[in-house]
């Protein structure tokens, strides 16, 4: 779980990937949002069919204490609000995020928590 987010959505929707997308090919906002839109969906679709359909999904993504593949989940969903992905459309995933940002070194690791990542 932890490889579909950091090997399938993170180095396709990265700041640099995105960049050359305009610089190269010229896509405007738009284009990049679909783009990382696309990526998202395609890895979050199953990602959540995974996390619904195991009895391993416990409060968290792999029984009930933190990996990485939460780690991995939580800071993707952070990336996701620039592009105003709701989170919604996978409720076990938004689960998961909603008891992760519960947890006081999740939250406190939360972009809005620390100046220098906004």
């Amino acid at each position: 779980m932890a490889y579909m987010v950091a090997f399938e959505i993170h180095p396709l929707n990265n700041l640099r990937v995105l960049n050359r997308l305009g610089t190269q090919f010229d896509a405007d906002d738009d284009a990049v949002a679909q783009w990382f839109v696309h990526w998202v969906t395609a890895t979050f679709d199953p990602l959540e069919a995974m996390l619904a359909g195991s009895r391993e999904t416990g409060q968290f993504c792999h029984g009930d204490a933190p990996t990485l593949a939460d780690i991995c989940l939580y800071s993707q969903i952070w990336n996701n609000q620039r592009f105003s992905i709701p989170i919604e459309t996978w409720p076990t995933i938004a689960r998961i995020f909603s008891d992760l940002d519960g947890l006081p070194g999740f939250r406190n690791a939360a972009p809005p928590n620390q100046p220098d990542a906004e």
